[in-house]
């Protein structure tokens, strides 16, 4: 039975499941830090010896997905790297060109619809290092997105452009994992006016997309910051933290 590597390469973090026999393993995860070198070692390493071949969607820096998948097929794995298209498996790319949507979203969406989902309007939303909120409809055809900076962008922003705001968090100490609607801190404030800014926007969009298709989207949540925001969240959703491999394993 042939075993496939699926590899996801975000902007801060690389995730990685094995394919085989119609099944995906549990996501391992790692931070990348820009460089190749420090994640082709540990839980990763380990996974390419039992692996027959790479599948890889990879938003990050050029340099970086080129020196992996170099490395990678220097130890003889054959590689196939994901792109976007305009048609796959009953769902309809709504862009014009079809290569300009981020591969990650593409696959999303794709596993999106691979839970079983593939007769519902979904709402793929995409909370990593950028926010991406996707509309699927009930045809499977894509009706655009939206792209707005991750929480932590948005606090790094501020940080970087308001010298106020940077002054008055420093020395204070960093917020557990909850953060209350009204913070009586600075830092808490940034943190917590970010996490609900992102909350709000997937709320308007259902309420867009409803008015849009006459039916409330089925959110389904991926990412790094997708716990985060699900706590936020008031309407109901399913969080699938391993959706983008779900998709590649789902064309595989």
């Amino acid at each position: 039975m042939t075993r496939c590597l699926c590899l996801d390469i975000g902007n801060s973090r690389l995730k990685w499941a094995i394919a085989s026999g119609g099944r995906l393993s549990r996501q391992r995860a790692v931070e990348h830090h820009g460089r190749c070198s420090s994640v082709l070692r540990g839980p990763l390493a380990r996974a390419l010896d039992s692996v027959d071949s790479v599948a890889c969607v990879s938003v990050a820096a050029p340099a970086l997905t080129t020196a992996l998948l170099t490395q990678l097929r220097l130890l003889g794995l054959p590689v196939q790297r994901f792109q976007s298209r305009r048609e796959q498996l009953g769902l309809r790319n709504g862009y014009r060109e079809a290569w300009r949507l981020g591969a990650d979203r593409w696959a999303g969406m794709l596993g999106a619809r691979a839970l079983g989902h593939a007769s519902r309007s979904l709402l793929v939303v995409g909370a990593g290092t950028a926010l991406t909120v996707d509309l699927v409809d009930q045809t499977g055809r894509h009706r655009g997105g939206v792209i707005v900076p991750g929480r932590r962008l948005m606090a790094a922003a501020l940080l970087a452009d308001t010298a106020g705001i940077a002054r008055r968090t420093r020395g204070l100490p960093r917020p557990g994992t909850r953060s209350p609607v009204f913070a009586t801190d600075t830092r808490g404030a940034l943190r917590g006016g970010a996490e609900q800014a992102a909350a709000a926007l997937v709320e308007r969009l259902r309420l867009e997309a409803r008015r849009k298709l006459g039916q409330y989207p089925r959110v389904v949540l991926t990412g790094g910051d997708g716990p985060t925001l699900a706590r936020k969240l008031k309407c109901k959703f399913k969080l699938v933290p391993d959706l983008v491999l779900r998709g590649l394993a789902a064309v595989l």
